[in-house]
């Protein structure tokens, strides 16, 4: 092997120095690119994610407060659906409320869809042709199942008329008498019983029944008392006229 001069394999030794340091430092610049660029990767995917969950947020906000942004369909299709369930519970509640101040019973059968029995039952006690006792039961059983009292009472007084206008006193008188008690506001069937004992001549009873009449407050009746004929005896005596002059 041939021998380099000294001074040539000095200057070789120098390039050499140099140029591993210059090498090393080449790859550790790549190195370090490399794990920048990861960095700069991470950091934008974070940075995307963030922003996409900041998106979300602020869209549910704007849902919940109504903002513009919000998707206007579905904001109203909320408020629509909140509106019409409110609306039909304030509907049902105001029915219910309506009905229980009234006094006012809601038949079971219209819960279920069949036929409510008490309209068979009332008809069944207006008609003529039904015995009075089959009329009674009739009306008893058709507050059993649900009929309010008032109803069942106005249809008593209504046959009792029937009968008054056939000439049967008698038995008018009874279903006048079922009426007054089966409603103790309802002043038709009092006022009747009044007309029934006037025409009778116990005018003391009809006075009797004339003071029921004015403690139940039916004005319109207590005006009637004035002119009707059957009460023509009764009307200079001061408690009668004190009734029909109010």
């Amino acid at each position: 092997m041939q021998r380099l001069p000294s001074g040539f394999a000095t200057v070789l030794s120098i390039i050499t120095l140099i140029a591993v340091p210059a090498c090393k430092s080449g790859q550790d610049d790549a190195k370090a690119d490399r794990a920048g660029a990861k960095s700069t990767d991470k950091a934008a995917a974070e940075a995307g994610a963030a922003a996409e969950a900041g998106a979300a947020a602020e869209a549910g906000a704007a849902a919940e407060a109504g903002a513009p942004d919000a998707d206007p369909g579905a904001a109203e299709a909320g408020v629509a659906g909140a509106e019409e369930a409110g609306a039909a519970a304030g509907e049902t509640g105001a029915a219910q409320a309506a009905a229980a101040e009234a006094g006012v019973a809601e038949p079971a059968a219209a819960e279920t869809g069949e036929e409510d029995p008490t309209v068979a039952l009332f008809e069944l006690a207006k008609k003529l042709d039904t015995d009075d006792e089959a009329a009674n039961k009739a009306l008893a059983d058709a507050i059993a199942a649900g009929a309010p009292k008032l109803d069942a009472a106005k249809i008593a007084n209504e046959r009792g008329e029937a009968l008054m206008i056939k000439g049967e006193s008698e038995r008018a008188e009874a279903f006048f008498v079922w009426s007054r008690d089966a409603h103790s506001l309802y002043a038709d069937p009092v006022y009747n019983l009044a007309k029934l004992a006037a025409y009778a001549g116990d005018l003391e009873i009809a006075k009797e029944h004339l003071q029921e009449l004015e403690k139940r407050g039916n004005q319109s009746l207590m005006k009637k008392v004035g002119v009707e004929p059957a009460f023509a005896p009764l009307h200079d005596d001061p408690d009668v006229r004190k009734i029909y002059e109010q």
